[in-house]
């Protein structure tokens, strides 16, 4: 059975702000996991599961990365009265202005972040093959 991982690919900017990215395989549950003000006092951070095709991680990447910014720039609301804490339920209302805001922040972050996790989900997917040591006669 292989062990669950959880690797801190670097720390890079979303706007204004340091979020680190974790790599992570296991049973999280999740594809990908914004953590906003974690409990420990840490920096800001985004955690992707490289077990999926690279398609489903980069998807994962972009998703969590645009949804953090329309959370850090006040475009996330909770509709009516409802008391569940998922981020499912969140609805998020924004113009076009505003949008383009959102990808411009995601970019500069996209653009350092996704080449280290590319190394690493192909890392993950392609591990070095060890050929076994030939006899000396």
């Amino acid at each position: 059975m292989i062990q669950p991982m959880q690797k801190l690919l670097g720390t890079w900017n979303i706007g204004f702000e340091n979020v680190e990215l974790y790599a992570t395989t296991g049973p999280s549950g999740s594809w990908g996991t914004t953590v906003l003000g974690p409990k420990d006092g840490g920096r800001n951070r985004i955690y992707v599961d490289i077990t999926t095709e690279w398609q489903f991680t980069l998807d994962t990447l972009l998703h969590e990365v645009l949804e953090f910014q329309l959370i850090k720039l006040g475009h996330s609301y909770t509709p009516g009265l409802n008391l569940s804490t998922s981020s499912a339920d969140k609805l998020f209302v924004f113009t076009h202005i505003q949008f383009t805001e959102v990808c411009s922040r995601s970019a500069w972050f996209l653009n350092e972040a996704v080449p280290s996790l590319q190394e690493c989900h192909h890392a993950h997917h392609h591990p070095p093959v060890h050929k076994p040591r030939r006899k000396r006669k």
